[in-house]
């Protein structure tokens, strides 16, 4: 969303792991779930304020290496805003992870504001149904605005001693937030980074361009943004239309800039919270019940296939045991990268912990997760 930013000091930002809350010790477990496959927009609803529930010559699509690609290409006066709604299922509880590029430095006809905004994407959270929308430049949600070194409206941090500008900003369209105890219901406030990043290029250090956002939202109480697993914004109290939003769809936009998508992926945070039952989750923090009596999420979506991929140990490193695939990234609990060993089928921890592995198999990516101890 091209809008103002507004920022403060937010005050001294603790340095957490966004992923601890999702650890587990089995190597196939798949709590993180995919949202695309690589082949195909199934789940997914395309939308453009001036063509509607439609996606004009592809712009969403899927780049050679099966990267979700906004292949932002046609002018606005062509297109205007748009945007992709993962309409698999409404989302309340969850946490969800991108890990994401610009593939230009510049935008399509008309998108970047005299040129000098380009870099722009977001995760629309709680968006309204896409079939609601009726020429809407932008659905009615929270944004986790996705920025890039060239985007100009970095520039602020810059003159604090940050060599690279905020990402994972918060923007507002149709509702109201608690945000540093004012409600606010419009306009954009930058995220705030800790001071361990000045004098470095973090978050967009990466010499291929990727970097990584998370969002943590509980409902329509708490939202809370990170990079790298740092915290770097929060807010509370999501109302829309004077009524709490406790939930919606995740939705990635066509603003202007080529983006690719190495990893989209979220978990849900509602499950079995008694430590007595299988599916009990120590990460969970919205009571269901109904789920307690199966063994974590593979109980309610189906048990994955015999020749699903898993990670054993081999001396120093994980390797990839069943069901073929090439490892895409690997990355600590604290997001940090872990290389990968040439021929993609095995990388070295470096210490112990939780880390999280994207695996490319002909049924699409998988995320798993695997214990180093």
């Amino acid at each position: 969303m091209v809008k103002s930013l507004k920022g403060g000091l937010f005050g001294s930002l603790a340095v957490i792991s966004a992923f601890a809350m999702a650890q587990s010790v089995r190597g196939e477990d798949t709590a993180w779930v995919p949202m695309y496959n690589g082949k195909n927009l199934e789940g997914w609803t395309p939308y453009f304020a001036k063509s509607g529930l439609a996606n004009p010559d592809s712009t969403f699509q899927y780049s050679p290496e099966g990267y979700l690609f906004v292949n932002q290409h046609l002018s606005k006066t062509e297109t205007g805003f748009g945007h992709l709604f993962y309409t698999k299922k409404k989302l309340s509880y969850y946490m969800v992870r991108a890990v994401y590029r610009f593939t230009s430095k510049g935008a399509a006809p008309g998108f970047a504001p005299g040129g000098d905004q380009p870099q722009n994407n977001g995760l629309m959270i709680h968006s309204q149904d896409p079939k609601t929308m009726n020429g809407k430049d932008f659905p009615t949600s929270s944004e986790c605005q996705l920025l890039g070194p060239e985007n100009a409206l970095n520039s602020g941090p810059k003159s604090q001693g940050f060599l690279s500008g905020t990402s994972a900003n918060l923007c507002v369209s149709g509702i109201t937030v608690n945000y540093k105890g004012n409600d606010v219901s419009s306009n954009c406030w930058k995220a705030e980074y800790p001071a361990a990043w000045k004098n470095t290029y973090i978050p967009f250090e990466d010499t291929a361009g990727w970097s990584d956002v998370t969002a943590r939202v509980l409902g329509d109480s708490l939202i809370q943004h990170y990079i790298h697993g740092v915290k770097v914004l929060e807010f509370s109290k999501i109302r829309a239309n004077g009524a709490p939003l406790k939930d919606g769809y995740m939705t990635i936009q066509a603003e202007g800039t080529p983006t690719q998508f190495k990893t989209l992926a979220y978990v849900e945070l509602t499950g079995c919270m008694d430590k007595s039952k299988p599916g009990y989750k120590s990460y969970f923090v919205k009571s269901d019940p109904a789920l307690c009596d199966v063994t974590g999420l593979q109980g309610k979506q189906g048990k994955m296939a015999g020749g699903a991929p898993v990670l054993a140990r081999e001396g120093a490193l994980l390797v990839l045991q069943r069901g073929g695939g090439t490892l895409v990234e690997a990355h600590r609990a604290d997001g940090s990268r872990v290389n990968i060993v040439p021929g993609g089928r095995a990388f070295a921890p470096d210490r112990a912990g939780v880390y999280l592995v994207s695996v490319r198999t002909g049924q699409g990516l998988r995320e798993l997760k695997a214990a180093w101890y």
